[in-house]
């Protein structure tokens, strides 16, 4: 897939990218744009102008090493890591497999989006995995805790804007009064 990028957030991991003996790669794996074009084998689903986010690695499975035919995608042989082991989305365009693309609503605006497709993965993965185990409750208390420990100065108002927005004011003072009593 070939995606015309509308915004990009910037991670740490992004540094070390650059610091690697990659002179000429281009970072970037918090990346929001638009499918400008196709390749021959992409799924029906996707579709030119359709919204877009590439997040974290990996950067997609290769639906043909013997992981993928197993169907153990998250260890395939072949996996992309965008800024590391092929060009990331600093830039005007890149490509992408359409394995590791995930739709972005509308309703999202691309600089919201960008950023959380890192850390907000990292987050929606522990916490779907925790839901499982518990009730709901526990498992939002698990949120507000993984997304506590991830924010950074620029992404504070950002998390907590989307927690008061999501969970409610009321429900989140008192899961953050809990937080910090339980911290001291």
């Amino acid at each position: 897939m070939l995606i015309a990028i509308e915004a990009r957030g910037v991670c740490s991991a992004d540094a070390v990218d650059v610091q690697r003996e990659n002179p000429g790669r281009v970072p970037g794996h918090e990346v929001v744009g638009r499918i400008d074009a196709i390749g021959s084998s992409a799924p029906a689903i996707c579709k030119i102008g359709q919204r877009v986010g590439v997040g974290a690695s990996p950067g997609g499975h290769c639906n043909e090493c013997v992981q993928c035919r197993q169907g153990r995608f998250q260890i395939c042989l072949n996996q992309t890591v965008e800024g590391a082991t092929c060009d990331g989305g600093h830039a005007e365009m890149m490509i992408a497999r359409a394995t590791g693309l995930v739709a972005v609503p509308d309703e999202l605006a691309s600089k919201e989006a960008a950023p959380i497709l890192c850390a907000g993965i990292s987050t929606f993965d522990a916490l779907k995995k925790r839901s499982r185990e518990a009730e709901a409750e526990t498992s939002l208390q698990f949120l507000v805790l993984v997304a506590w420990s991830i924010w950074s100065f620029n992404t504070l108002s950002a998390w907590v804007s989307k927690l008061w927005r999501w969970v409610g004011a009321p429900k989140l003072r008192t899961m953050l009064w809990r937080l910090a009593r339980t911290s001291t």
